[in-house]
């Protein structure tokens, strides 16, 4: 009985012995070799991707070319049409801007008063007191206009009352305050 014990065991031990170093090729494989094996997939698919990049080259350079003018497009409705205009000269814009947008709209613009708002961020806040004469119409006409010649304008206040002007009945006066934001050159 203790021979066969023995044999047994030996057997057993044998087993033990073929199960472990399976087990341990097992780890290997998928411990050390499949995350090789990924890593040299995702490689081989990035170089695949930047070939194909390289033989769509044309493309790729039309995009670069194309991106200054996107860029400036963007700056123009950020900042209307003084987009380049250096900072102290920025009020005396706006302020020209109004008067050629109030003639154009029939609007009287009767005063527009400048100054300086509060810095946000990297922005100077430039507000302008306006007040102006004009029909209901023609003020609407003028605020859509303000978006498309000033870019981004913000009007903080607004407050509208009937005029009293004789030759023009249906006239409101209007008083807002425009804020204007600008990068602040150091």
């Amino acid at each position: 009985m203790h021979a066969q014990l023995g044999a047994i065991s030996r057997n057993a031990y044998v087993g033990i012995l073929v199960l472990m170093a399976v087990s341990i090729i097992s780890a290997l494989a998928v411990y050390v070799t499949l995350p090789q094996f990924r890593a040299w997939r995702s490689a081989s698919t990035s170089y695949a991707v930047m070939q194909s990049a390289l033989s769509h080259d044309g493309y790729l350079q039309g995009q670069l070319q194309s991106l200054p003018l996107e860029i400036a497009e963007l700056e123009k409705r950020l900042n209307g049409e003084g987009v380049h205009l250096p900072f102290r000269q920025v009020e005396s814009h706006v302020i020209g801007q109004l008067q050629r947008i109030a003639w154009k709209n029939n609007i009287e613009l009767a005063g527009v008063t400048p100054r300086l708002g509060k810095k946000v961020d990297r922005y100077r806040e430039v507000l302008f007191d306006v007040s102006m004469v004009g029909e209901y119409f023609d003020i609407y006409r003028l605020l859509t206009d303000f978006e498309q010649s000033l870019g981004l304008v913000v009007i903080n206040e607004f407050d509208v009352a009937t005029a009293n002007v004789l030759d023009r009945p249906a006239a409101l006066q209007v008083k807002m305050t425009i804020a204007s934001y600008r990068i602040e050159q150091s």
